[in-house]
This record gives structure tokens, C-alpha cells and sequence, in this order.
């Protein structure tokens, strides 16, 4: 024991022990990998109108639902550029099917960011400017036709409160895609104190185009949001859709409330009207109530939803 004391103590010992450690801090500081996820249990009711009473169908219950896993790694690649991996799996809930979920690599740096992407295409905040109530999923084809998809996309460095970037989606997953049309986007985002304001222009290959814009505008006491989209993914066809959205902070206590219509040209307008509460019971975990109506031509469909749900 006292030869090992001496031994550590001695002057180039020292030395060698210290920079062992810095490597090894180095190491870890430069290279960090997370695990994230989101679990929610809870009841839901689902009603569909037919065209008469008696065809009126309600499914209901308890459910496990919200429940994916994302894997992050980043690392820090020096000269002022880092990387940045994420994988995710969807529906790890008992006796259901595990999917993968949304997959990217990030290359960031002085010169921008450039980013791999194997997944569904974002709507752009159209249908989230509904301030946090899900209007996508009422039946009235409110959603953007997301489809899993590669992409390849550049944002340039930010120009003041200014952000642009472009993106070309392939038609399907995985290599070899060339009889698939692809679709290409440009994106101008303005940020600046309360106001935040975005437009996306998209140009569907041989088909159609499409103007996506959203505003956002955080009084303080109220979050306010609107999203306009119109065009289609067939010629010369009518897809226009509106939001507006509103979300109210009462300390740890949120109410949001959203409305939004489709109009594809037919007589009828789809329609679709949510209000949804949230109580934070910590940072990670809280309680998600909702109620959604919605009616798309002949059919009206309402979703009624209580959950706990609790992230990692």
C-alpha cells in the first residue's frame, strides 16, 4: 500500500492520470446519446353519424395510446460542424404491432443544415395552428396526404429573423424510386418577438401545386393561430383549407380551442370544431382532455378522449 501511495504520487503519475481524465471528458461532452418517449393511457369515445340516427356506430373505452420511443445520438465534429442521428419506434403498446417511426441525419454548420429524412411529410403547422386540438384526425380530410417518404432538405443560415429552406421528397420510401413523381418545397419562416409567420410553396411533380401559411401570435394571456393551405394533389383540383386556433395559459392549467373547414369544390363544406384541456401535474406528465365534432358530408363524427400521459 505505501509503495502504491508513492507510486501516485509521483509528479509524471500525476500528469498522465490528468490527461487520461480530460480525454475521457472530451469524449463524453462531444458524443451524447438520449432516450426519449411518450407514454398515455386513458378512456375515448368515438361516434359516426350516418345519414340516418340508426346508423350512428360508437366504439369505446379504456386505451393505451401516445406510446413511441425515440433514440437521439449528436456528436460535436469540431471546426464549428456537429451530427446529429435520431430512430423511432411507434405503438409499443402490449399485443400491438411496433412500426418505425420518423428517422433523420442532420449535418449542421456554418454553412446551414442539411438533413436526411425517412418519413412523413410535415403539414408546416397548417393543421397545429389549431393551438394544440387535434382537428387532423375528425374525418374530413383535414390532414396534408403525409405519406412515408425520403427527403432531402437545406436550410440556409438564418438571415436575421429570417429562416428559408428548400426540399425534395421522393413518392415512396426506399432506393430505387425513380418512377415515383417527387415533390419539392421552399420554406420562408419569420420569426420575431411574439409574431411568428410562415409560407410554404409546394410543387407535386406532373401534378399540382399547393400554398401552405400559417400565423402565430402570442399575446401572453393568449396564443392566436390561423393556417390557410389551398391546392390539390390532382390537377386542376379544389382542396382549401382553413384554421384558426386559440390557446389560453391558466398557470399550470391550459384551454385550447380550434375550428377548421374543407372545401374541395363540392356542395357540402367539411367542418371540424375541438376544444381540449391540459393540466400540467409536473414537467414530464399531465392530464389531456378533448372533444372534437366534425361532420363531412353526410357523415358527422365526434371523438370524446381523457388521458394520462407521462414523457421520458
Amino acid at each position: 500500500l505505501v509503495a502504491l501511495i508513492s507510486t501516485l504520487e509521483n509528479s509524471q503519475m500525476k500528469k498522465t492520470l490528468i490527461a487520461m481524465a480530460a480525454v475521457a471528458v472530451a469524449g463524453v461532452a462531444s458524443a451524447q446519446v438520449s432516450v426519449t418517449g411518450k407514454v398515455g393511457a386513458g378512456y375515448a369515445s368515438t361516434t359516426t353519424n350516418g345519414a340516418t340516427p340508426a346508423a350512428e356506430v360508437t366504439t369505446k373505452g379504456m386505451l393505451m395510446t401516445n406510446s413511441d420511443i425515440t433514440f437521439s445520438a449528436s456528436e460535436d465534429l469540431g471546426a464549428g460542424m456537429s451530427v446529429k442521428a435520431t430512430v423511432g419506434i411507434d405503438g409499443v403498446n402490449a399485443n400491438n404491432t411496433i412500426t418505425g417511426n420518423n428517422g433523420s441525419l442532420t449535418l449542421a454548420g456554418d454553412f446551414g443544415t442539411l438533413a436526411f429524412t425517412a418519413g412523413e411529410e410535415s403539414c408546416n403547422g397548417v393543421v397545429g395552428s389549431a393551438a394544440g386540438v387535434d382537428l387532423e384526425d375528425i374525418g374530413i380530410n383535414l390532414a396534408c396526404a403525409a405519406s412515408t417518404s425520403d427527403s432531402l432538405a437545406y436550410t440556409l443560415p438564418a438571415i436575421g429573423a429570417l429562416s428559408v429552406k428548400v426540399m425534395t421528397l421522393e413518392g415512396a420510401a426506399g432506393a430505387g424510386n425513380n418512377s415515383a413523381p417527387s415533390t419539392n418545397y421552399v420554406y420562408l419562416t419569420y420569426a420575431a418577438g411574439p409574431l411568428t409567420a410562415a409560407v410554404n410553396f409546394t410543387n407535386i411533380y406532373e401534378k399540382s401545386t399547393r400554398t401552405r401559411t400559417n400565423i402565430k401570435y402570442d399575446l401572453g394571456m393568449a396564443k392566436l393561430g390561423f393556417g390557410y393551405s389551398t391546392g390539390g394533389v390532382a390537377a386542376g383540383s379544389t382542396n382549401n383549407q382553413t384554421v384558426f386556433g386559440a390557446q389560453f395559459p391558466m398557470g399550470a392549467m391550459t384551454v385550447s380551442v380550434g375550428t377548421a373547414t374543407v372545401s374541395t369544390g363540392a356542395a357540402t363544406k367539411k367542418s371540424a370544431t375541438g376544444v381540449g384541456v391540459d393540466y400540467s401535474m409536473s414537467k414530464r406528465t399531465g392530464i389531456e382532455a378533448r372533444y372534437t365534432t366534425g361532420n363531412s358530408s353526410a357523415t358527422n363524427g365526434r371523438d370524446v378522449s381523457i388521458k394520462l400521459v407521462t414523457t421520458f
